[in-house]
């Protein structure tokens, strides 16, 4: 897994500092056509973006590296049932109401 942290970093309001960071399974500087397999974001606890050490941004890395390789390991298929719904738009409020009828039903 190689982790590809973005040229910027984002400030939040005191609660830390924002790393966007792009996941590949291969090394991307060995092949320009690799896409990362995730993007995602790691707050920092830093109270702004000079704060920000390398270190730190290496400890943010390792620490989420864990969590990444779970998130990108292989699951179990689901149910037809469950298939079905993935990748479709869903009406929200609709949605929201056949829960709440389900829900007065028990």
């Amino acid at each position: 897994m190689y982790a590809k942290p973005k040229n910027k970093l984002r400030e939040t309001n005191g609660s830390g500092v924002i790393l966007d960071v792009e996941w590949f399974a291969e090394d991307p500087t060995a092949n320009d056509d690799v896409r990362p397999v995730l993007i995602d974001s790691i707050l920092i606890p830093a109270p702004n973006a000079r704060a920000v050490t390398d270190e730190m941004i290496e400890d943010a890395i390792a620490k989420r590296l864990g969590e990444v390789e779970v998130e990108l390991a292989p699951t179990e298929e689901p149910t037809q049932k469950v298939k079905a719904l993935l990748g479709k738009v869903h009406d929200a409020v609709a949605v929201r109401e056949r829960v709440q009828q389900r829900r007065a039903a028990r």
